[in-house]
């Protein structure tokens, strides 16, 4: 009984993944509305929002990087920034995407390749996202100096020796 019960126990320890699963759903904003909506990760913001379009026409929903110091739940999460692109990187995004996708029949096109490099460059150096908080009026790059102060605020808001969890929606 002992034997059955240790290889049981090794069993499910080997089995089980030591990281939580990857999320599918990440938390979205309505410039229009102020509420978080859940959406598929991995949408290039500006995006439609519950409300319709913000008031110049484009898409009102944004990323919204949501944290907790405690549980995820809605009394303790809160946005810690506001995230879209450029509406020129928007289109690169969405370009390079769609040529990706495309069938490639006479093999790698080496200017996507360069393409896939620059736009992952400008992604990585940040110069394509923009961040604010919800009170704020102006988004700022993510990587200038005020953008900084915004994202690290978020994650110090748990106070010195603690650091924000993020939060996504729940299915």
């Amino acid at each position: 009984m002992v034997l059955v019960a240790s290889l049981v126990a090794i069993y499910w320890q080997a089995t089980k993944s030591p990281l939580p699963p990857m999320p599918t759903r990440e938390w979205y904003y309505d410039l229009n509305s102020r509420q978080l909506f859940p959406g598929p990760v991995g949408q290039t913001p500006p995006i439609a929002a519950p409300s319709g379009s913000a008031t110049d026409g484009s898409p009102a929903g944004v990323r919204a990087r949501v944290f907790t110091c405690g549980k995820c739940s809605q009394s303790e999460r809160f946005i810690g920034y506001l995230e879209t692109y450029s509406s020129e990187m928007k289109q690169r995004r969405q370009a390079m995407e769609e040529r990706v996708r495309a069938p490639q029949p006479a093999g790698p096109d080496p200017s996507l390749t360069m393409e896939v490099i620059m736009l992952e460059t400008d992604l990585r150096q940040g110069l394509a996202s923009l961040v604010k908080r919800p009170e704020d009026a102006a988004w700022v790059p993510i990587k200038s100096p005020e953008g900084q102060q915004i994202v690290q605020a978020a994650h110090r808001r748990c106070g010195a020796n603690a650091v924000a969890k993020p939060c996504s929606p729940r299915k």
